[in-house]
């Protein structure tokens, strides 16, 4: 099984992400933002990226972008989600097909920790 980085600036999705990786047998680093998971992806190879859209420090967009440019990592898979139904990036609307609804800022995530859609199918496929 490969290496997941989980990019997220909100600690508990990292957690609740975290938990779902390791429930599908996975291994993980976790990055804060775009920014650091950037310089971590200098330093590792990762099978795939779970990453937040819209963050304060480096956004979902740039970091996929980055990645395309570090030769050990052109070929990992991204997973994205966010919290808006309609991104907007640079000028373009963005749809995002695999999105995991995020329902708060500091309310307790109500969702089974080893159930969050999505997430075991992409990774069934690393």
């Amino acid at each position: 099984m490969g290496l997941i980085l989980i990019v997220d600036d909100q600690r508990p999705w990292r957690d609740d992400i975290s938990a779902t990786v390791t429930t599908c047998g996975h291994t993980f680093a976790m990055a804060s933002g775009g920014n650091q998971a950037q310089e971590m992806m200098w330093e590792n190879i990762y099978a795939a990226v779970i990453s937040d859209v819209q963050m304060p420090n480096g956004n979902g967009i740039e970091l996929l972008q980055a990645a395309r440019r570090i030769p050990s990592n052109q070929s990992t898979k991204f997973y994205v989600h966010s919290s808006e139904k309609e991104l907007r990036y640079e000028g373009r609307l963005l749809f995002l097909p695999d999105m995991i609804p995020k329902t708060f800022p500091g309310a307790e995530f109500h969702m089974k920790r080893d159930l969050i859609p999505g997430i075991p199918d992409f990774l069934s496929q690393i």
